[in-house]
């Protein structure tokens, strides 16, 4: 085919589509569609403008009631799906606990175990040591180069 032939036959429409839902993937284009391809996008710019309005309505909702869930969530509510909890809610959670052993043994007694035993915080302690030593020194060697 030449090249004459070939800008030839893409200036012609090719099959357009009976309605705008058809997969535009799998459709044909060339040139000669180009009017028809715009008044496709116009005909569904507002459909796409009512999906976006939708999409940002949706959103706003769900971080409202993710802040509703957030605020009225307590140690003694019944457990909700997890969301991105902050670290101001875990404090506050944590301050509970504590609230709550200091009236409760039992809780108490529960609380304790979860403590790391003495050979475990030695190991933790030398690892901050050994984590902050690595940093000092990441950052000396990067001002030197």
């Amino acid at each position: 085919m030449s090249l004459r032939n070939a800008m030839a036959k893409s200036r012609n429409p090719a099959m357009r589509p009976r309605t705008t839902h058809e997969d535009l993937k799998n459709l044909v284009w060339t040139f000669g569609d180009l009017p028809a391809m715009s008044d496709t996008i116009r005909s569904n710019e507002s459909d796409l403008l009512e999906l976006v309005d939708a999409m940002f309505t949706v959103q706003k909702g769900l971080a409202d009631l993710q802040r509703l869930v957030l605020k009225s969530k307590s140690p003694s509510s019944s457990r909700l799906p997890p969301f991105n909890i902050p670290a101001a809610e875990m404090k506050r959670e944590e301050v509970d606990r504590f609230l709550r052993a200091k009236d409760d043994k039992k809780f108490a007694e529960m609380i304790k175990v979860r403590t790391l035993g003495p050979e475990h915080s030695e190991n933790q302690l030398k690892l901050r040591k050994s984590i902050q030593a690595s940093r000092s020194m990441n950052r000396v060697l990067s001002i030197n180069l």
